[in-house]
């Protein structure tokens, strides 16, 4: 299922938004699970990857490790 830039932030905000509200993480680690999402969906969205899948986290994965 692909989803457009719209509900993919809304996706990611639903999500922050859990781990508040279940995990009672602090403002900090949301921020970076935030930052981290919204740069990995950039990153999909640049190599025109539709579905997320085991691939696509392992290149990403593997690049972040690169730099």
């Amino acid at each position: 299922m692909e989803y457009n830039k719209e509900q993919q932030e809304v996706l990611i905000q639903d999500f922050i938004d859990m781990l508040f509200v279940q995990r009672n993480l602090s403002s900090n680690t949301l921020y970076s699970y935030k930052n981290d999402l919204q740069n990995f969906s950039r990153w999909l969205e640049r190599r025109h990857y539709g579905d997320i899948n085991d691939r696509s986290i392992y290149e990403y994965f593997f690049i972040c490790r690169m730099r």
